[in-house]
């Protein structure tokens, strides 16, 4: 075997398979043909049988018919009733009684909620819309004493301020102008607690990167160790250049042709195709 099956092949000698195949196949088609002529018959069949009784066949084909059963739990193949396994009685019930349930299920059924002991839609609107009641703008002085009558007040706090040991984010968190908060209960070992909560603050951007102001245009973007971004040094004329070339199978590289794969010749395919289908 003098060529290389790992080279790759031109459309011309896909053709020259495909014109193999073809001849190959034509070839084929006409013996069928020679075949069909002299009176070549394809399978029959000979019989099928339903439970031991053999069925009529017309022109290859049994016509198998089911229907409903005389009895409940049957099916009627043929005429002949068959039993189904697993309809029980229930299976034919239009309406079930509660004393014909499973006591499992009947159980289940039973333990749901009473009707008259959840809230309806319009209950549970209500208690949302209660949870949070706008109370206006005010200072961070002023904020009213914690209690449950002012429970679900919410308040935008007019000035700058950082939170007490009365909010749930803990004392010392700086929040600016603008940031409202909510009157809230909370569970402190079984006695219930009031404080404020903070329903809006600021985005804090410290943590981000600054612009690299020494940037020069053209340039690509670096990383130094803190993982800030900075000048990198190097543009487009730093790397190198890839173009198409006019043959097949290679690129140019800095105005250098670079081979990427071998095409096969002509006369390696001819090669190849010989020996699968023979010269």
């Amino acid at each position: 075997m003098a060529y290389d099956v790992n080279k790759l092949s031109r459309l011309k000698s896909l053709k020259d398979l495909a014109t193999r195949t073809k001849t190959i196949t034509d070839g084929l088609s006409t013996r069928v043909g020679a075949l069909e002529a002299v009176g070549a018959q394809a399978n029959v069949l000979e019989g099928v049988k339903v439970n031991g009784t053999a069925l009529a066949i017309a022109e290859k084909i049994v016509d198998i018919l089911i229907t409903t059963g005389t009895a409940n739990g049957t099916i009627k193949v043929n005429g002949t009733d068959v039993s189904v396994a697993g309809l029980a009685a229930m299976a034919y019930k239009a309406d079930v009684s509660e004393e014909e349930l499973a006591a499992a299920l009947a159980t289940k059924l039973n333990g749901k909620a009473d009707a008259s002991t959840v809230y309806t839609k319009a209950e549970i609107d209500g208690i949302i819309s209660a949870v949070y009641k706008p109370s206006g703008s005010v200072a961070f002085a002023d904020l009213p004493a914690l209690s449950e009558s002012v429970l679900g007040h919410v308040y935008n706090v007019t000035n700058a301020f950082t939170t007490t040991a009365d909010f749930v984010e803990g004392a010392g968190k700086k929040y600016p102008a603008g940031t409202n908060v909510a009157v809230v209960a909370q569970d402190n070992d079984g006695t219930t607690v009031y404080k404020f909560d903070v329903l809006a603050g600021f985005v804090d951007l410290s943590g981000y990167a600054e612009k690299d102001t020494d940037a020069v245009t053209g340039n690509f973007a670096a990383f130094d160790a803190n993982h800030n971004p900075v000048d990198s040094g190097k543009n487009a004329s730093s790397f190198s250049k890839v173009t198409a070339t006019a043959g097949s199978g290679t690129i140019n590289i800095d105005g250098i042709d670079i081979a990427l794969f071998d095409v096969a010749t002509d006369a390696e395919v001819t090669e190849m195709l010989d020996e699968v289908f023979g010269a």
